[in-house]
């Protein structure tokens, strides 16, 4: 029985997962219900090959926002650009609490770069990096 105060999340992709956590974590009590065409980790959030952010002392943040845009040719929205851009270090370290592996064998996080970006700011976990937050996002479910 879904009351007034219950949520239901449309969609099955990380963003989608995510969102779902933290609501879940706002009220215990609180019930959440996501509605997806698609198992979690057949979403389109499957393919992203890493996540760009300004994590080491030379990156920056108005380079890493314009070349965000730039890498999603100058159609993306600005402000959510800047709010993903300013709360993606924070994200990733919780991810990587979570249990999603960016660190190579030496410890360091697996850094390269990818798309149009001119710094190894990209973290990636092999080949399949939100495959792997996908997963780890679904079993904090």
């Amino acid at each position: 029985i879904l009351f007034p105060e219950d949520i239901i999340i449309v969609g099955g992709g990380g963003a989608v997962l995510r969102a779902a956590i933290s609501t879940g974590e706002t009220n215990l009590e609180l019930k959440v219900i996501m509605v997806s065409k698609v198992y979690p980790i057949r979403s389109n959030s499957f393919v992203a090959e890493g996540v760009f952010i300004v994590i080491k002392d030379n990156d920056r943040f108005g380079d890493q926002c314009t070349e965000t845009i730039a890498g999603g040719d100058w159609i993306n929205d600005q402000d959510a650009v800047e709010f993903f851009v300013s709360t993606a270090p924070g994200e990733l370290i919780q991810m990587e609490h979570w249990g999603t592996r960016y660190r190579e064998k030496k410890g360091t996080v697996a850094l390269q770069p990818f798309g149009v970006e001119k710094t190894e700011s990209t973290w990636f976990a092999a080949e399949n990096t939100c495959f792997h937050m996908l997963h780890t996002l679904h079993q904090g479910l």
